[in-house]
């Protein structure tokens, strides 16, 4: 990092002699308080102009030429214009790389979020929406392709990115990533900003295909004992998994659990709507298989605010974690073609298989609602139907481990969980 010094310069004649200091120094300008003359060891001089970015909030540096080429009128004047340009919103760097011709992909990536992404983020599900291309762009695709120039990106540059992410067995977030990169060349196109697309004629793997695959007793039995198995495996994703299997809940949202969304003196779990898929709270009764197994999360957690907290800082445990542990585990057992959404849809099956009203069992998976009228249900009259349906579940689950078939006199439960 360059030394900073107290030291104004305000004449031409200070810049022409000032001495350098280490290995560089930087000198503020007098009149212009985002312009500094850096000064290296060997004496060379750059004015600079410093900014914070108006779209990404980061700090940013810009150089305005060497000195004496550039004078220090000059510079000051540019300093000015620049500074206005910055309070209007503009960034002047993007600005720069886009007059220069050489943009990267990395830089045109964030000029679709600057300029598209960000601008059209009015709601909060537009945020999250937006947080999560800035993660696919962070995790999955610029590392890859974010150095080479945005009009040199081929096909096949393209597809290395999506099978990466496929190959860890994430179907979904490949497509995700092809569409992704996709509309960002949409975007450049469509502002006349670039005349390639290499995503034409690139098809999907998954295509957004339901995950129809839903576990047997036998394998809900074989996964469970795996789990408890798996000599490596934390306690904390253990319990996420078969917290997924008892209550339907996502498994980010398990991961990501708080201390205080459970109460187990009322046996509820109350996931607030930030955290759900559907931005809306959701109130989850706890049979008592969860309720121990949330108990016993508790305890291990400690003094951590998460349930489930992360062994690398002050954060829970992040879902891509139990997807792993899901795809190294069932080949291995036998269960194939299986991954953590698995969990939830046998539930929703489970409970049909049961005889729960369809309303209870999307009230008990937080779906949408699909009318008009249950957009704007009371959570009191169908928490108890949720309750006796989770109960009767987490008794189908027990029976499963315990190889026993359910007794055939049960009375569908249709009867007594109506949907209203």
């Amino acid at each position: 990092m360059p030394r900073e010094s107290a030291l104004v310069l305000a004449t031409d004649r200070e810049v022409q002699h000032v001495k350098p200091r280490g290995d560089r120094a930087e000198f503020r300008i007098k009149g212009a308080k985002n312009l500094v003359l850096r000064v290296t060891a060997n004496g060379a001089k750059t004015f600079t102009f410093l900014y914070a970015s108006p779209t990404s909030g980061k700090r940013c540096k810009l150089s305005l030429g060497t000195y004496p080429a550039t004078g220090l009128a000059r510079a000051k004047d540019e300093a000015l214009a620049l500074a206005v340009a910055v309070k209007a919103g503009k960034d002047p760097l993007l600005d720069r790389r886009a007059r220069e011709g050489a943009e990267t992909f990395a830089a045109l990536a964030e000029r679709y979020l600057a300029e598209h992404e960000r601008r059209n983020a009015r709601s909060s599900k537009r945020s999250r929406s937006t947080d999560e291309i800035e993660r696919l762009l962070r995790v999955d695709i610029l590392p890859t392709i974010g150095h080479h120039r945005a009009e040199a990106v081929t096909k096949r540059h393209v597809m290395e990115v999506v099978e990466a992410v496929a190959a860890r067995g994430s179907f979904v977030t490949a497509d995700h990533v092809l569409g992704l990169v996709r509309a960002i060349y949409n975007w450049a196109n469509g502002i006349g900003w670039l005349d390639v697309n290499p995503t034409l004629g690139l098809k999907k793997r998954n295509a957004g295909k339901p995950r129809e695959r839903v576990l047997s007793d036998t394998e809900v039995r074989t996964l469970w004992q795996a789990l408890n198995a798996a000599p490596k495996l934390s306690h904390e994703i253990r319990t996420a998994l078969k917290l997924e299997l008892l209550l339907g809940v996502r498994i980010g949202e398990a991961l990501g659990a708080a201390r205080s969304e459970v109460d187990l003196e009322r046996r509820v779990w109350t996931i607030p709507a930030m955290r759900t898929k559907a931005e809306r709270e959701h109130r989850l009764p706890l049979p008592r298989l969860a309720a121990d197994l949330l108990q016993a999360a508790l305890q291990r957690a400690g003094d951590s605010p998460w349930l489930f907290p992360s062994p690398f800082g002050g954060r829970p445990i992040r879902s891509r974690s139990a997807t792993r542990v899901i795809l190294r585990l069932r080949n291995k057992i036998g269960v194939p073609g299986i991954g953590t959404h698995s969990l939830r849809k046998t539930l929703a099956t489970g409970l049909g298989n049961l005889g729960i009203a369809d309303e209870v069992i999307e009230r008990v998976l937080n779906h949408a609602p699909r009318t008009v009228a249950g957009k704007h249900y009371n959570f009191a009259k169908h928490f108890e139907p949720m309750r006796l349906a989770l109960e009767a579940w987490a008794e189908r689950v027990e029976d499963m481990l315990e190889s026993r078939q359910p007794a055939s006199n049960v009375v569908p439960l249709r009867s007594s969980v109506v949907s209203s």
